[in-house]
Formats: C-alpha cells, sequence, structure tokens
C-alpha cells in the first residue's frame, strides 16, 4: 500500500531514490539541483511530513524553529549529522536521522587514495602527461615517499578509521590513534594510543584527522600542531574540513614542511581557497567519500524507510 506522507527531496538525488520515493511516498522532488536557503526551505517544507535533506543545507536552531508543524523527520543523506542542531530538532520534537548503511569500506577506500596519491605524486605525474610536458623518465622524476616503516596517526579511530587502519596494514604502514577512550585490545589490532594527541603527531609521516567538526576539534590542525609533523609528512582529510587550518596547511606545503596532502572535504564548500586549490603538492577530490554506486542508492533507502 503505497504511503501517502509528503516527502520533500531539498537535492536531486541518484535515480533508484528519486524513482523509490515517488513509488512509496506523495514526493516533492527537486530535479534541477536547486539549493534552497533558509527562507525557500521553510516555504517548500509546507504540508510537508518529512524531508530528505543533505549535507549542504544547514539546519540550525533558527532554521528548525520556522518549519512547519507538519514535518516529523529529518533523513539526513550524508554520514554525520554535524550540519544540524540537534539539541533544537530535540526540543521541537523532530526525529533525526543519519545514513546507517556502510560507509566505512567507501571512506577507507578514499583515504588510501588519497594517501597513495598524495605519497607517490601520482596526481602530479596525471598532470605532468596531460600538459604535454613529460620529456620521458628520469632518475629524479618524482621522487616519492613509501609507506614500508613509517607511522600512520589517526584521530579519534572509531568504524571507518579501523577499517582504514586495517588497510593501512596491508601497505606496512604503523598504527598510531588518539581516542577519548582506549580501544578495546581486538578493535585495536594491534594499534599504538596515544592519550596526548600533539605526542602522537609527533611520530607521524601520516596523518589522517578523522572526526567529526566539534567545538574541541574544529581547526585543530593548526600552525603550531603542524610544526610537531615530521619534515616532510603527508596529510589527508576524508572527515570535516573544519579541522585543518587551510592557510597554515597551505604555508606547511609552500615550505615544504609538508611533503604533500589528500583533501576531500574544506572548510567552506565548493568555495575552495586559492591555497590549497593552487599548491602544486596537494590532491583534491570534491567531497567524494560516499561516492560509489551502490552506496548512495543504500543510504537514501536508510534515510526515507525510517520516516
Amino acid at each position: 500500500m503505497t504511503n501517502q506522507v509528503r516527502i520533500l527531496a531539498t537535492r536531486h538525488y541518484p535515480e533508484a531514490i528519486e524513482q523509490r520515493l515517488a513509488q512509496d511516498y506523495n514526493a516533492t522532488l527537486n530535479p534541477q539541483d536547486r539549493y534552497f536557503n533558509t527562507k525557500d526551505l521553510v516555504r517548500a517544507s509546507s504540508d510537508m511530513g518529512g524531508l530528505l535533506i543533505s549535507a549542504r543545507e544547514t539546519f540550525d536552531a533558527q532554521c528548525i524553529i520556522a518549519l512547519p508543524r507538519s514535518v516529523g523527520i529529518l533523513g539526513a543523506y550524508s554520514a554525520g549529522t554535524d550540519h544540524i542542531d540537534i539539541s533544537a530538532a530535540l526540543q521541537r520534537g523532530l526525529i533525526v536521522t543519519s545514513t546507517h548503511g556502510d560507509l566505512k569500506e567507501k571512506c577507507a577506500d578514499l583515504a588510501m587514495l588519497l594517501l597513495l596519491n598524495a605519497a607517490r605524486r601520482a596526481f602530479e605525474g596525471d598532470q605532468l602527461i596531460l600538459s604535454g610536458k613529460w620529456i620521458g623518465w628520469t632518475p629524479t622524476q618524482l621522487l616519492g615517499m613509501r609507506f614500508q616503516a613509517k607511522h600512520l596517526g589517526i584521530l579519534e579511530m572509531e568504524k571507518i578509521d579501523r577499517t582504514l587502519a586495517h588497510c593501512a596494514t596491508a601497505f606496512y604502514l604503523s598504527i598510531h590513534y588518539c581516542n577519548r577512550k582506549r580501544l578495546p585490545p581486538k578493535l585495536e589490532a594491534g594499534a599504538t594510543c596515544h592519550a596526548n594527541p600533539d605526542r602522537m603527531l609527533g611520530i607521524s609521516d601520516f596523518l589522517s584527522p578523522n572526526c567529526p567538526a566539534t567545538p574541541k576539534t574544529v581547526g585543530f590542525l593548526n600552525r603550531p600542531r603542524i610544526s610537531l609533523l615530521p619534515d616532510r609528512s603527508v596529510v589527508v582529510n576524508i572527515s570535516r574540513g573544519e579541522l585543518i587550518g587551510e592557510a597554515a596547511l597551505s604555508n606547511a606545503l609552500i615550505t615544504e614542511k609538508l611533503a604533500a596532502s589528500g583533501l576531500d572535504v574544506f572548510q567552506n564548500e565548493p568555495n575552495v581557497r586559492a591555497n590549497p586549490r593552487e599548491c602544486p603538492n596537494v590532491f583534491l577530490l570534491p567531497h567524494a567519500g560516499m561516492c560509489t554506486v551502490r552506496y548512495p542508492n543504500c543510504n537514501g533507502y536508510a534515510d526515507f524507510e525510517r520516516i
């Protein structure tokens, strides 16, 4: 039996998700992928029972209070809920969900892609060939970093990060992590726990700060902390752009304190600063952690099946 709950899809989602929304709900889709500001979002939500939203929309307290009373659930088409004021949503009586699909392999894959590209300068090689400036192999061509006998530091090693650690050990990286609470030995899987993140930074040839953006973690990797990293280290980020000070990171790339960086997330998406965008030793992706053929469909189903 068709569920006649009215659903607003705030973005243009993969075809399979939109087909199922149209089949099972009274759905209002967004085929032009028009971005809603708060005023437009509140207006478009009139008489809706639920919203299928993306990480691009910010649901702060003001927006949540202004939503029509008919809205009972926000289904976040994202791994996290940093863009939603959860306290305001709970006070308003809204149900908030994010994906219960399995992100860990997809994001770990992408982190390894960033690590490999940055360490072995693959993106520079790609540009060299595309530019037509490659003159053939030379002994000093694009000398990169090996993983063997190096250390990968992970800030907050949860599900995604444990999968990343498992992948990284296949490349002979030694795993170090800093958590609020040490993991049980089975989950730790031989990794070294550090109570102090600054001590972990001191031995991190590769660093992946994988944690939510909170008042304590925003701007975590700033200039003083970058100075603690070993010279010619590599920083990647698949978590939240706000974790890294982009000006400090760019300066470290330009001065070659850092050998390279791989970034999938940025502070002010989609408006990426000229630095790091124009640094030759940075590999950039457009927030692609969840972009696999299977995952987006699973993610969307997970959200609206709870409505």
